[in-house]
């Protein structure tokens, strides 16, 4: 990840109540993503994308109304499919932190925390700074693309060579064999 991003996140994670970084850190949710990303056929890529939504959500910079939609866009999945992982997601990940939660969104979180984000109502914004001002750019310019050369060939020169056989022209040095019998050739009695 980005230092930016990283050092946003430390930041996010230091506001939070000492109740809920107790929760993140002992809830082992990042097992839970994974069983859950093996029963939903995930591959390694959506896996680590599921466990940075759900991250964001538990720091509090995405609103849990935008959960299922982050996910169907970054998961590239269908919609019933990704409505089906965020109501396992909310039970198995976030049910058990719920008390924790509510200190930290300063309400009760809906009583139907098993139902996908757009069924649920909105949580309130905690205080805090958020990853909506960090500006990510590209480490390094693209290459740039060499101009295009243009080799002009004479006529004279290609018109020799393709009316013509080519034939390299033989030189005789002191190391070259004489016509005579191979010398590795076993002669025949």
């Amino acid at each position: 990840m980005d230092e930016k991003i990283l050092a946003a996140m430390k930041e996010r994670y230091e506001v939070l109540p000492k109740e809920v970084q107790k929760a993140i850190m002992s809830s082992d949710y990042q097992n839970t993503l994974i069983e859950l990303g093996k029963k939903h056929n995930l591959n390694i890529e959506q896996l680590g994308i599921l466990e940075r939504e759900t991250t964001m959500v538990l720091f509090g910079v995405i609103k849990t109304s935008e959960y299922a939609g982050e996910l169907t866009r970054e998961l590239n999945i269908g919609g019933e499919r990704t409505n089906k992982l965020v109501a396992d997601v909310n039970e198995k990940v976030f049910l058990p932190i719920r008390e924790s939660l509510k200190i930290m969104f300063e309400e009760d979180l809906p009583a139907q925390a098993g139902l996908p984000a757009n069924q649920r109502s909105d949580l309130k914004n905690p205080q805090g700074p958020t990853l909506g001002s960090v500006i990510i750019r590209p480490q390094a310019p693209p290459p740039a693309i060499p101009p295009e050369r243009k080799i002009e060939l004479t006529p004279k020169l290609v018109e020799d060579k393709m009316t013509s056989a080519f034939k390299i022209p033989k030189t005789e040095t002191d190391h070259t064999l004489g016509g005579g019998p191979d010398p590795y050739r076993e002669a025949i009695e």
